[in-house]
């Protein structure tokens, strides 16, 4: 990503952090328990998914927050990988090249 154009996405990150507009995002922190999961997901899933440690760092982290803080929250992806991991680990997906 260029420097200009991360300058222009900034703000917008920022207004969706913040809960502003019609896009809203949370941030998760990544900890020990995240990390776990990420370990656990990519060991199981990495042989028959195209689905890697970056991959698997965004699953845990989301399972990560059901499991330990009860936050149901929505991953936004193209990923085929990712999406099927996912949907395996109950967590909802949302496509936005889906029709």
């Amino acid at each position: 990503m260029t420097e200009f154009l991360y300058r222009k996405i900034l703000p917008l990150i920022k207004d969706c952090e913040a809960g502003k507009g019609d896009i809203q995002a949370t941030t998760i922190k990544v900890d020990s328990l995240c990390i776990g999961y990420a370990q656990d997901l990519l060991q199981k899933n990495s042989g028959q998914y195209k689905f890697g440690s970056h991959d698997a760092l965004i699953a845990g982290s989301l399972i990560a927050a059901r499991d330990r803080d009860g936050v149901g929250l929505e991953m936004v992806t193209s990923d085929k990988g990712l999406k099927s991991v996912l949907a395996a680990e109950g967590i909802a997906c949302f496509d936005p090249s889906d029709p």
